[in-house]
């Protein structure tokens, strides 16, 4: 987009230094209008875009979906909880009575979007519990990252203990 800019004609008055009369001098408007090329600005607002998201760890898919984005800021995030009474612990008694809970979090946002309209923040929590009955507590990874991601292009983001996030944008 070009955004039109017309210069005004301006007046300025110059005095001699020898204190003699003043003599106006008139500067005439440019004979066309000047075009000026400009990036997005504050006012326009990014068009609206469902980004596909899909997070697995050890080979399986945690979460699938599509996230909603727009605006010049924009983001997105989605979040599952669940909480329930543990499975019984044959091989330690004490440990049967509690409950579990696991959370999974998912987000992304525009970085820089003025310059850099492909530029994302992705953000990846994922607690769970423990493995063995004998363990209390939860386990949580998560991930950072900066990617970029053209229209009509995937990316995919590998994390720590085989987290792996796939991003897909839809073409324009």
């Amino acid at each position: 987009m070009a955004m039109r800019l017309t210069m005004i004609a301006a007046a300025f008055a110059v005095t001699s230094t020898a204190g003699a009369a003043k003599e106006a001098v008139r500067v005439p408007p440019p004979q066309e209008p000047i075009e000026v090329a400009s990036a997005m600005t504050q006012n326009q607002v990014m068009a609206a875009e469902n980004i596909q998201i899909e997070v697995s760890g050890g080979g399986v898919v945690l979460w699938s979906g599509s996230l909603r984005m727009g605006g010049t800021y924009g983001s997105a995030s989605y979040s599952q909880s669940k909480n329930e009474f543990a499975d019984g612990c044959a091989a330690n008694p004490e440990n049967s009575n509690r409950s579990v809970s696991q959370n999974l979090n998912v987000g992304i946002s525009r970085q820089d979007w003025q310059r850099k309209p492909d530029s994302f923040n992705v953000t990846f929590n994922w607690t769970r519990p423990m493995r063995g009955c004998n363990d209390q507590g939860t386990d949580t990874l998560g991930m950072n990252r900066l990617v970029i991601v053209p229209r009509g292009q995937r990316v995919r983001v590998e994390g720590e203990a085989g987290i792996v996030i796939t991003i897909t944008r839809p073409r324009p």
